[in-house]
């Protein structure tokens, strides 16, 4: 099941070791901290552009792996994208392409 973008992904950080779909589009206005590993309160827009999955503007849907807080994120300019570095944060994710394809939402059934 395909997500809509939550903006940030503090609300998710109970689900620590889960990978969800995430329907998202790129951009680049916005705060992004780390580099492969992201805050979780970074905007997934922007982190997504910063990871070169999605383009400015392009709608794509990303793989979310939640992870638990790290002790640093650091920073790096990537298409586009600064992101800043940040010491130590309670929780973050790393953004992958989906290893499969999105299903499509079922059909109603005609009555």
């Amino acid at each position: 099941e395909v997500m809509a973008d939550p903006g940030n992904l503090t609300g998710l950080r109970a689900h620590v070791g889960q990978s969800l779909l995430i329907r998202v589009t790129g951009s680049t206005r916005g705060m992004v901290w780390g580099s492969e590993v992201y805050t979780d309160d970074s905007l997934l827009a922007v982190a997504a552009v910063h990871a070169g999955l999605v383009r400015p503007g392009e709608t794509a849907v990303v793989q979310v792996t939640l992870l638990p807080g790290q002790n640093a994120y650091a920073a790096s300019s990537r298409n586009g994208v600064q992101s800043q570095s940040y010491g130590r944060w309670e929780g973050s994710y790393r953004l992958a392409a989906p290893t499969q394809a999105p299903r499509p939402p079922l059909a109603k059934a005609a009555r």
